[in-house]
């Protein structure tokens, strides 16, 4: 258990206390203590409320299923290509919303773009020179939802990796 968590962090915590937990479980194993000893259940119980694959279904879930995929979308300053960014399919936002977009009437569109309002009130195309509240929430969400490769992370049951979606579901 020599293994530090970010205490800032509850995900990269709750994820050093899953693996922690697997380690523990192991050498228990080792032991020959039995999986259903007073010791190892109430461990993988406590294991399986955190390392939960997110499949619960709960507004929370939906909610910060639609962000991820915003933020995932959002381009930034580092972007060269901004063509390809900023563009949210509205199917698959229908789909996160679980409702149909009703646009203008006269209007077909199959995909919006994402703009963001500057201090000044001026607008831009990449959230990083967006107002701080929308710049802070988007680097958040992102750090959350997706891995260093701009992907969106899933999340597995019983991998020892905790995602926040899994965090979500704890409690369902």
């Amino acid at each position: 258990f020599t293994t530090q968590a970010d205490p800032k962090t509850p995900q990269n915590f709750a994820t050093t206390v899953t693996q922690s937990a697997g380690r523990l479980d192991k050498a228990l194993d080792k032991l020959n203590i039995a999986d259903d000893s007073d010791t190892r259940k109430p461990l993988k119980e406590s294991v399986n409320l955190l390392d939960n694959g997110a499949s619960c279904n709960s507004t929370a879930i939906q909610t910060f299923d639609l962000l991820a995929f915003i933020a995932q979308q959002a381009a930034n300053s580092t972007m060269d290509d901004l063509a390809t960014h900023n563009l949210l399919n509205i199917a698959k936002l229908e789909g996160l919303l679980g409702d149909t977009l009703d646009p203008p009437q006269g209007v077909t569109a199959t995909k919006v773009r994402l703009i963001y309002q500057k201090a000044d009130n001026s607008y831009t195309d990449v959230y990083t020179d967006a107002k701080s509240d929308t710049k802070d929430a988007l680097e958040d969400l992102s750090q959350v939802a997706l891995d260093g490769n701009g992907t969106l992370v899933s999340s597995t049951k019983n991998d020892q990796t905790i995602t926040f979606k899994e965090l979500l579901c704890m409690s369902q």
